[in-house]
């Protein structure tokens, strides 16, 4: 029974991931998409680069592509301008269907690592990473690089465990250098002392940048730097909206509450600017502070050498997602991660396990443009759902860790 119902839901997932990511991802053309393939197609036809970061160039030049859809390269480091280099010289729309054919290799590529990785059977492992829901959904649709991402990360983790420190350490450093979340398993590899690996991760990054530099030169290096980097990481988006309900963090919310805008915010709980800030310093300290502290017990304690590699790992990531600056759905496919390391440490009960579980399907499933119709009515602090679950996820991964291993001393 436990089994029919078991591929009933890996069924009843796969169709729902064809129906609403797959194949509106093959006809369909996004503007996640076309900000990669438009920065691969000006580098594959040898146009200048110099206005890369320029919003209104960067638009004009997807226009020329034929693409109705508003895009930016902003805050993309200049490296994810090669991503899709291979599909450049086809049509946009051939180009997404190729992207879209070569996603659905990476599921059963992902789903045979962390089967790999947790010596889980193939459905199962199918199971934890379709439940991601509308993060893997719109990464179909949407045409983004975070399922790619995923697997990436995944493997430098089965590669670390075959004792392939050197690969693991560079395709981390790669990684890193296109989207900036891999930096958390760099520090956690740190963590456990595995310096050798976290070596090779910054060689491979300082490696790529001055490869940007030689290839982009310094002016886009610099303008990427000061007007998109620094600003993406203070939850500044320009051109796509600071006080948009999407883009979910504590800053976001914050900014909602105690920032004044004439345009977007008119109504703020309390026009109190420097609120938003100290609120956001307390969050992060308090994030900061809670990881450095059962950190510390972990590695002091008697559990298995493995098990404390796990913790050691998924702990930084988890930790990552409440201080994001921002937000997407697709982001949390990198949930899949941390979760995947703690439900295969062997230090979780099954109801502890369960308990994550539905956490983690409640933000791959959560019916979010509900809660913004809610929060319209209510109260803005209604329209953060997916930040309250993945807060309440780090919060209640902590309590566990942490009071199994007091039991342990006494």
């Amino acid at each position: 029974m436990i089994t029919f119902i078991k591929y009933g839901i890996l069924l009843i997932l796969s169709a729902w991931l064809v129906l609403k990511g797959i194949v509106p991802a093959w006809n369909i053309i996004h503007s996640d998409f076309s900000n990669y393939y438009v920065s691969s197609k000006l580098i594959s036809e040898k146009k200048n680069l110099e206005n890369l970061y320029n919003n209104e160039w960067f638009q004009n030049q997807i226009k020329i592509n034929g693409i109705n859809e508003p895009g930016k390269f902003a805050p993309f480091p200049p490296l994810t301008a090669w991503v899709m280099l291979p599909i450049s010289f086809t049509d946009v729309l051939t180009a997404k269907r190729i992207w879209t054919i070569f996603n659905c290799v990476v599921i059963v590529f992902c789903i045979w690592l962390i089967s790999r990785i947790t010596l889980w059977s193939w459905s199962t492992s199918a199971l934890l990473l379709l439940a991601t829901g509308n993060g893997l959904i719109n990464n179909f649709k949407f045409g983004q690089v975070y399922l790619i991402v995923t697997g990436l990360i995944l493997l430098a983790i089965y590669l670390h465990d075959r004792f392939q420190g050197i690969l693991s350490g560079v395709l981390l450093g790669f990684v890193t250098c296109l989207k900036y979340f891999p930096v958390v398993f760099i520090a956690g590899f740190f963590v456990i002392k595995n310096y050798r690996l976290v070596i090779y991760s910054l060689l491979s990054i300082f490696v790529l940048i001055i490869i940007q530099i030689w290839f982009f030169g310094t002016t886009v290096m610099a303008t990427f730097i000061n007007n998109s980097l620094l600003p993406h990481l203070d939850g500044d988006l320009k051109g796509q909206g600071m006080y948009s309900f999407s883009f979910q963090s504590w800053d976001g919310l914050f900014r909602h509450l105690f920032v004044y805008s004439a345009k977007d915010n008119p109504t703020p709980f309390l026009d109190w600017p420097v609120g938003r800030s100290i609120l956001k310093l307390i969050t992060h300290l308090a994030v900061g502070i809670s990881l450095i502290l059962v950190s510390r017990k972990i590695i002091l304690s008697s559990l298995l050498e493995d098990v404390k590699k796990k913790l050691l790992l998924s702990l930084p990531a988890a930790a990552a997602f409440v201080v994001l600056p921002a937000s997407a759905s697709y982001h949390f496919i990198l949930l899949v991660l941390p979760l995947t390391l703690l439900l295969s440490s062997e230090l979780l009960i099954k109801n502890e396990k369960i308990i994550l579980i539905c956490i983690y399907s409640a933000i791959g499933f959560l019916p979010i443009g509900f809660f913004f119709r809610v929060a319209e009515k209510v109260g803005v602090i209604f329209a953060y759902p997916r930040l309250g679950l993945i807060t309440l996820f780090y919060v209640i991964t902590l309590y566990i860790v942490n009071s199994k291993i007091s039991l342990r001393k006494l």
